[in-house]
């Protein structure tokens, strides 16, 4: 569902999740427009979150493990 059905409150608290971006590119990219902004901005919030947990997940077993 479109976050425009929801309530103003709802789209603004969205815009700080990160899952948010990716849904959006999502449904860009499946409407087979690679180029759109919202493609370009889930990367730009993915990467850096993935590059973040890995970081955070290799230092927690590395932990374990020692």
């Amino acid at each position: 569902m479109p976050i425009s059905f929801g309530p103003s409150w709802l789209r603004v608290v969205a815009h700080f999740d990160p899952l948010y971006y990716v849904v959006e590119g999502a449904r860009a990219l499946g409407a087979g427009s690679f180029s759109s902004d919202h493609v370009w901005q889930a990367f730009a919030v993915t990467v850096p979150l993935c590059a973040l947990v890995l970081a955070w997940a290799t230092s927690v077993f590395r932990k374990a493990v020692a």
